[in-house]
């Protein structure tokens, strides 16, 4: 069926980078998790992700042009997180860049079996021809567990986030904001390959629709892990916030009205 997935990336030192949920992998928009949106585990204590896609994000119904995302995930210590992303794009013959920061915590908390972790991102766009910027703030609370189903581990993710999106452009201001609620499956098909689904609710003044992704990952090496995935995760719907800001994105957490590739990979090192 549709819904089915992958986890449980055999025990190969707590570094195996590919694995789906179990494995630090940075999403588009920075922190660990799925090809989206964050689940509750977090990168190693003294390991680094550095992750980098081409996302055709020229496909999602805007003028933004493709986009490539840089991803780096630092764990600074037991339980926490620190990220920081850069993306490279165009908005019709105009130069952009986006650029962002996150942080993530994995609480020693457990409710009805969900292990919870907590976290948030900035991001900034800023487009030549515009001269002026995007932000977007995230903070998000999201439980994982480990289900069994049809002789496999099954990853599953289940969180809400409030996401806050504000422009100034051409001397216009606005902003919107709003909760969605999320969740994603994962599971593993084979030793070194996983696949994810994810999904995330609409809310009418931030997304287009609301976020689906399906998407696999593969390990290389247990330190390099490539991924391809289907999504319509889009930087940030600007024209929500104000008509002048039409066409414009900048953090990759809101459902846009069309799906594209996004094609990348995954180098882990430290500790």
């Amino acid at each position: 069926t549709k819904m089915k997935k992958i986890l449980s990336l055999g025990i190969a030192a707590g570094m195996l980078v590919s694995a789906c949920a179990a494995y630090a992998y940075p999403t588009l928009a920075g922190p660990t998790g799925g090809l989206a949106l964050p689940n509750a585990v977090v990168a190693p204590a003294g390991s680094f992700n550095v992750a980098a896609d081409y996302d055709r994000t020229g496909k999602t119904g805007t003028e933004i042009g493709d986009t490539v995302p840089v991803r780096v995930v630092y764990g600074i210590a037991k339980g926490f997180e620190l990220g920081a992303d850069y993306g490279f794009q165009k908005l019709g013959d105009e130069n952009g860049n986006n650029w962002g920061v996150n942080l993530k915590y994995a609480t020693p908390l457990k409710v009805a079996g969900f292990a919870l972790a907590a976290g948030g991102l900035y991001n900034k766009t800023k487009v030549d021809v515009l001269a002026e910027n995007l932000t977007a703030t995230e903070f998000y609370l999201v439980g994982g567990t480990v289900l069994p189903l049809a002789g496999k581990s099954v990853n599953l993710s289940l969180g809400a986030n409030w996401t806050e999106g504000k422009a100034k452009i051409a001397g216009l201001e606005g902003k919107a904001s709003g909760i969605r609620a999320a969740a994603s499956v994962d599971a593993m098909l084979a030793s070194n390959l996983c696949l994810g689904l994810e999904y995330q609710t609409a809310k009418k003044d931030l997304d287009a629709k609301p976020l689906s992704s399906i998407y696999a990952r593969y390990a290389v090496t247990p330190m390099i892990a490539v991924q391809l995935g289907y999504t319509n995760a889009g930087l940030f719907n600007a024209s929500d916030v104000t008509p002048a800001a039409s066409g414009v994105v900048g953090a990759n957490t809101l459902g846009t009205s069309k799906h594209h590739l996004v094609a990348g990979l995954n180098f882990v090192f430290g500790k």
